[in-house]
């Protein structure tokens, strides 16, 4: 048996579609306004919830507004990829609504989204399952 020991790092989800792509389909994108930490973490609802598993973060690239489309740029401005790839792993239903989610969430105008960063997280283990 593996013994894992408790992560000081966390991802919290407090929209409740990525949170359940997470947990019912084991993986999920999200788009983060700020940069996080990498690797192992412990998944929470909120700040001061209490853990309900582990999973790891890996950064994709970043998401900015490109003619009239969201891509994903890697750190030089590469495009690797259009958004809409990461839609049907995103817990929402189309593209718009995962926008209007992020920009309802972090509360700025359109024309800001220039910066945000791709997440992939990936459950590792799940320990409480009244979720």
């Amino acid at each position: 048996m593996i013994k894992i020991k408790r992560c000081r790092s966390y991802i919290t989800f407090f929209l409740e579609e990525p949170f359940r792509q997470l947990i019912e389909h084991g993986e999920v994108f999200t788009i983060r306004r700020y940069h996080r930490k990498q690797g192992l973490v412990e998944i929470r609802r909120r700040k001061t919830d209490r853990p309900v598993g582990l999973a790891t973060v890996e950064l994709v690239g970043f998401v900015k507004k490109e003619n009239g489309s969201f891509v994903v740029v890697d750190e030089n401005g590469k495009i690797i990829s259009k958004l809409d790839k990461f839609v049907s792993r995103s817990g929402f239903d189309s593209l718009r609504d995962w926008i209007e989610a992020y920009l309802k969430f972090y509360k700025k105008p359109h024309n800001y989204f220039s910066f945000g960063r791709l997440y992939r997280v990936r459950l590792v283990k799940l320990w409480n399952t009244k979720i």
